[in-house]
């Protein structure tokens, strides 16, 4: 059936798949090169789909779901179990995986740390700001001079030595000339306790920072790799590997949320964040463990505020273990680490954890704390827009009305009785007496309009009127 498959256009060969049981159908797709398998994934139905790969290879798994599209890829995440998709997703590359619907993730997997799930816009110094200056460096130590750290803002500080490659800090106020020392450690110091009995340790390192003080700084950023190859010879997880805080003043060891962030051909690389420097260990296990602690409840007063303006974001947190334990719970807004802190807690206890943003720019952003996610809207400034005054209406301008020197109306003479011809004479004709016009309103005397027509040009038009009305009289009694 395999070489049918590679044979046979997509669709045909998806038909072929859909109408086949799934342990010949896996088999098939296990021979068929990777794209031409994914593609012919993406047209087969999304429950036959998550069936055929779970009983393929982790291998071919991984290799298909690279290819799939990635609406496809989230139904067939949807259909798998749990187990399967743990051992196959992370076999993916973290960019892909990351493509995948958060809530979909987060909810298959209740086991697996958010952060190895969802995707991080990695913090970026200002473009004008200097690098450091390498001052020092050993196979085991390195050290840096930064020349300025601005308030509000990352700074790298030190790239060096492995398996650290960057280590970023944000600064509360403006500083100047930053020293920090990194420096690897053999073995764990004597004063320091064990970590879990269940772990293996890759590495432990020292953070020694100079003109760093808690006042000026509020949150460190860590990005570091390891090589596949100690994965595989510790049979370690990619999604059981911690970054470490050794806690001085609470005497134990602090899990710091860590992100499964990129790979190439020999490693894979991590981040993680702390609000906090001390001593470090990068630790590996073989199974996937949830974390000891889960926030249950996340809150945001107001929802919606102007720019510039105080948001509050409440996290309410559960300790899932039996003993006392400290945790560092990160704020993600956006993708990008806002803030993390610290919070001690008796087994089974809870507390809250209170976080102040402020944002400058309008537009939605995205909350999430652990597993939980919610947002807020910050409003562009509001522009106070005058109602416009209404134009007056213009008033019409007034009709001339007529004067005290109204214009009379032409009133027919009755027609004279017809006189013998014998006695030719012509009538008598009377003048018609003008007639008194009441004007429609008696406004107040004022002076003749400019337009207002002469009395004696009246009388005259009459006078030619009345002897034109005679003549026409006289011609017809001639006839």
């Amino acid at each position: 059936m395999a070489r049918n498959l590679e044979e046979k256009d997509v669709g045909d060969a998806a038909r072929d798949i859909e109408a086949t049981d799934v342990s010949t159908a896996a088999a098939a797709i296990e021979k068929v090169p990777a794209e031409k398998a994914a593609e012919i994934i993406d047209k087969v139905s999304t429950k036959k789909a998550a069936d055929v790969l779970e009983q393929t290879t982790v291998e071919t798994a991984a290799w298909v779901m690279e290819s799939m599209s990635t609406d496809k890829l989230s139904g067939v995440v949807g259909k798998m179990a749990t187990d399967s998709l743990t051992e196959r997703l992370s076999e993916v590359s973290p960019s892909k995986v990351h493509e995948v619907d958060a809530e979909v993730l987060l909810l298959k997997m209740p086991d697996v740390p958010a952060e190895h799930l969802i995707g991080e816009v990695a913090p970026t110094p200002p473009p004008d700001l200097l690098p450091p200056v390498r001052m020092e460096e050993t196979a085991t130590k390195a050290r840096y001079r930064t020349p300025e750290g601005r308030a509000g803002e990352w700074a790298n500080l030190v790239a060096t030595p492995p398996p650290v490659t960057k280590l970023l800090v944000r600064f509360t106020r403006a500083v100047q000339n930053i020293g920090l020392t990194l420096e690897t450690l053999p073995e764990l110091p004597s004063d320091l306790p064990e970590l879990g009995q269940d772990t293996v340790v890759n590495s432990l390192f020292r953070v020694t920072p100079d003109n760093i003080t808690p006042q000026n700084t509020d949150l460190a950023h860590f990005t570091f790799k390891l090589g596949k190859g100690w994965l595989k010879e510790n049979r370690a997880h990619k999604w059981a590997v911690v970054l470490n805080r050794y806690d001085r003043d609470a005497g134990r060891w602090i899990e710091l949320p860590t992100k499964w962030n990129a790979e190439d051909e020999d490693f894979v690389y991590y981040t993680a964040t702390t609000p906090q420097l001390s001593t470090f260990a990068i630790t590996g296990r073989e199974q996937v463990r949830r974390l000891e602690w889960e926030v249950r409840e996340l809150t945001i007063n107001p929802a919606s505020v102007g720019e510039g303006r105080e948001v509050t974001v409440s996290a309410t947190v559960v300790n899932l273990s039996e003993g006392e334990a400290t945790f560092a719970v990160p704020l993600w807004v956006n993708n990008g680490v806002e803030d993390s802190q610290f919070i001690t807690l008796v087994g089974g206890g809870q507390g809250t954890v209170v976080y102040t943003l402020v944002k400058e720019e309008a537009g939605v952003y995205a909350v999430r704390a652990d597993r939980l996610m919610a947002g807020f809207v910050v409003k562009g400034p509001e522009v106070d827009v005058p109602t416009p005054t209404p134009a007056p209406t213009p008033m019409p301008a007034p009709t001339p009305q007529p004067t005290s020197t109204p214009v009379p109306v032409a009133t027919t003479t009755p027609a004279p009785t017809p006189i013998p011809a014998t006695a030719a004479t012509p009538p008598t004709v009377s003048p018609t007496p003008e007639p008194a016009i009441q004007p429609a309103f008696a406004p107040p005397a004022t002076e003749p309009p400019a337009n207002a027509i002469p009395a004696w040009l009246i009388a005259v038009l009459g006078a030619i009127v009345l002897a034109s009305v005679a003549a026409v009289y006289i011609t017809w009694g001639k006839r």
